[in-house]
């Protein structure tokens, strides 16, 4: 079980394959179920990226630089945490999730995000703030009194649900969606 609770630091220019700033892995080990669900309070991400060293500038072909700031991987287990009153800017993803990439794979990523701000994050292919990747898994995050503003992507400029064989349902209410901007479709 790997769940801190991490309150008031600022996650600025990092840089990493997956997860900019933050990799919450939940990884299964043998017949024990992987746990990384921390508890995230005022905290800031900012300027951070993902990238892919072997297609950085290609990213249709990027196959890591996925979750600009922070990458929950459910990985057979659960890497569900709680962001509370956080600010995500600037972050960038080659691939996927300019803010955060939440992917179930075989296991459950479904974060609750609180009052928190997501504005001019960025993703070479989809999900400019979250991607939500259910992915044999489950991806539904619940999201309350947050703002998206800014955010850019080639498909889904704030937000993209992908199921594949899983599900990616979040549940949102009481957020404000706006100024956001596609390159592609959606």
């Amino acid at each position: 079980n790997a769940s801190p609770t991490i309150t008031n630091p600022r996650f600025e220019g990092n840089q990493a394959i997956f997860g900019g700033a933050m990799y919450n892995n939940g990884t299964t080990s043998g017949t024990s179920k992987g746990v990384s669900n921390p508890t995230i309070k005022n905290t800031t991400f900012a300027n951070n990226k993902a990238l892919d060293p072997r297609t950085a500038t290609d990213p249709a072909n990027a196959i890591s630089g996925q979750g600009g700031a922070m990458l929950n991987w459910g990985g057979g287990g659960t890497s569900s945490p709680t962001i509370d009153s956080c600010t995500f800017s600037g972050n960038t993803a080659v691939a996927d999730g300019g803010a955060i990439l939440n992917w179930g794979l075989s296991g459950v990523s479904s974060p609750s995000i609180i009052n928190s701000t997501f504005s001019g994050n960025s993703s070479g292919t989809q999900g400019g703030a979250i991607n939500n990747y259910g992915f044999v898994g489950k991806s539904n995050p619940t999201i309350v009194n947050s703002t998206f503003s800014g955010n850019a992507a080639n498909t889904g400029g704030a937000i993209i649900n992908i199921g594949t064989w899983g599900a990616a349902t979040p549940v949102i209410s009481g957020s404000i969606l706006w100024g956001n901007t596609v390159s592609g479709t959606g």
